[in-house]
Parts: structure tokens; C-alpha cells; sequence
């Protein structure tokens, strides 16, 4: 942690997210000035259960209502790459750069073996770091096939697109995804990939720009500008007397792992005054929040379009 004080990130459930849109008070106590972002819909892949809230809507609606960037809870084991890559992408878009995923191998309330084994999609493969590995793979190759700067509305040549620069993924991988996305590069290059590593994994997709987990993960500098947060958990009040800080985190990603309102506002100003929260970096985009660069973009596929796209 810095010498200012304690940076601070929040994990919330579904039902949590829901209450608080209806209730703006304690939508900009929650969402307040000194977080540096949420995490909506955390109970599909971390806590004690799991509500049937769609994270992403959950995190359109909140970037709609607050100005905090917003995270989208995703796990390999439910949600195909292609999709979460997509409704990420365009979140971002919506958010005018405030927002990412925070990707987890397995899905609170799915069986704990296989990914998709039961979608009918011909595709099963174990839910273990490997095929999370292969998911955050697709997903930021994804994030990279459709550059922004493609679209040059040229009149004199009419010309909407310079559809060559689409591409494909050079590699498909377990999950078959070819690309491209039908969403184009966002306002801080690529929404921020975070992942919630589980305490019997070893470490992150070295994709991933920002962990959260329960202690530091192995090799957590030999990513290029990897941040940690460190992951603490509460259901009540009295649980944050007992959370122990390690001085080594970027900041402390807290799970309020409660639907109801008022013990998480509760917790949350306990946290505040305990930790000396201070308040982030002032920036437009998540990404220069976290001062992460964009990374590079991976090795592009074939080109998915020979022709321009033609002004109409």
C-alpha cells in the first residue's frame, strides 16, 4: 500500500447491485469518490452463493449510474470467450473506457469439472488454469481484431471501413474461437483484463493485468505490468475488525459478500476508517486509473474481409 493511505476496490453480488440502483444514496456511498472501481455480479464466481443476475447488465447499469469504472464478473467455466469478450467490449464503449472483466476459472454455482461440458456447443474441456490460460487468450485477441482506427468514413474513395484490417485469431485454441469481434478496439484500447485466482491456483493467465487474490501470486512480477489486489472477503460488520493487509498489494479488493444493504454500507465505512481509504488516481479510462498501458495486441489471424466496406 502507499504511504497516502490504502487504495480500495469492492466485489459486489447481484442482488446487492440491484438494491443500491433503486437506491441513489447508497448508490453514491458505495460508488463513492474514494473507490477506484466495482466489480459487478462477484457472487458468480466468488462467495457464498450465486444469484442468476447477468454481470454484465448488472455492470452497463451501474456505468450508466455512477461515475466509477465497473468491472464484469465472467468464469471460464460458464461464460464462452466469445461472449464475454463481446458483451465486455461493448460495455466499455458505453462506458467510454471505464471498465473490464475480472475473469475466474470456475462459476460459483457449476459443476466443478468441466467448461461448457453441458452447453451442446462440442466443447468440454477441465476447468483448471490451462483452459482459463486459453479463455483469456481468445478474449484479449478478440479485444484486438477489429482496430478502431479501420474506420475511416472516406468519402473522396467511399470507403466506410478498411475491412482488410479485420482480422482473424491466429490461433483458435480449446475453445474454437476464430473472431473476429463485431465490436471494435474502445477508448483505452482494450477493456482491463483481471483475474480472481483461486487459493489452490498457482497463478494468473499471463494475460491478465491485474489479479485479485487472497495472498500474492506466484511470479507476480513476471508479468509486464501486472497490478495485485489483495482479495478479503466479508458478510458482516465485525468481520472487518479481523482482515489482516498486506503492505505488498496495489490496493485491497474487498467482496461485500451480503445482499443486504445496510450491513454493506456498514462494513464498507468500517473498512474506510480502519484502512484509511484514499482516493484514486483521477483519470477518464479504468486503464489509466490503474496506470496500465494498453498491451501490445497479440499475432493477428488471416484478414476476415478481402473488399473495403463501402460508404452507403
Amino acid at each position: 500500500m502507499n504511504a497516502a493511505g490504502t487504495r480500495l476496490a469492492l466485489g459486489l453480488r447481484g442482488a446487492l447491485v440491484l438494491a443500491i440502483l433503486d437506491d441513489a444514496p447508497s448508490l453514491s456511498r458505495i460508488a463513492g469518490p474514494d473507490v477506484s472501481f466495482v466489480v459487478a455480479g462477484i457472487d458468480r464466481i466468488e462467495g457464498s452463493a450465486r444469484g442468476d443476475a447477468d454481470a454484465t447488465v448488472l455492470a452497463t447499469a451501474l456505468a450508466a449510474e455512477t461515475p466509477v469504472p465497473v468491472l464484469a464478473a465472467g468464469s471460464v467455466q460458464h461464460d464462452h470467450p466469445y461472449n464475454l469478450a463481446r458483451r465486455v467490449a461493448s460495455l466499455d464503449q458505453l462506458s467510454e473506457g471505464r471498465s473490464g472483466l475480472l475473469l475466474a476459472r470456475r462459476d460459483s454455482g457449476d459443476d466443478p469439472s468441466d467448461a461448457w461440458a453441458g452447453a451442446a456447443l462440442g466443447v468440454s474441456a477441465p476447468a483448471d488454469g490451462a483452459t482459463a490460460a486459453d479463455a483469456a487468450a481468445a478474449i484479449a485477441a478478440l479485444w484486438h481484431s477489429w482496430p478502431v482506427s479501420s474506420i475511416v468514413g472516406d468519402r473522396a474513395s467511399g470507403v466506410y471501413t478498411q475491412a482488410h484490417r479485420i482480422h482473424r485469431l491466429a490461433e483458435p485454441g480449446i475453445f474454437g474461437v476464430a473472431g473476429p469481434l463485431n465490436v471494435p478496439t474502445t477508448p483505452q484500447g482494450v477493456p482491463v483484463l483481471a483475474y480472481s485466482l483461486a487459493d489452490d491456483e498457482d497463478a494468473a493467465p499471463s494475460h491478465a493485468e491485474l489479479v485479485v487474490s487472497r495472498t500474492a501470486p506466484d511470479g507476480r512480477s513476471a508479468g509486464d505490468g501486472t497490478v495485485w489486489w489483495q482479495r478479503l472477503r466479508v458478510e458482516s460488520v465485525d468481520d472487518v475488525d479481523g482482515l489482516l493487509l498486506d503492505g505488498d498489494a496495489d490496493g485491497v479488493f474487498l467482496v461485500l459478500d451480503t445482499d443486504d444493504v445496510t450491513v454493506a454500507l456498514t462494513a464498507l465505512d468500517r473498512a474506510r476508517s480502519v484502512w484509511r481509504v484514499s482516493a484514486p488516481r483521477a483519470e477518464r479510462t479504468l486503464r489509466d486509473a490503474l496506470a496500465l498501458r494498453t498491451p501490445a495486441a497479440p499475432a493477428a489471424g488471416p484478414a476476415a474481409f478481402r473488399a473495403p466496406v463501402p460508404l452507403h
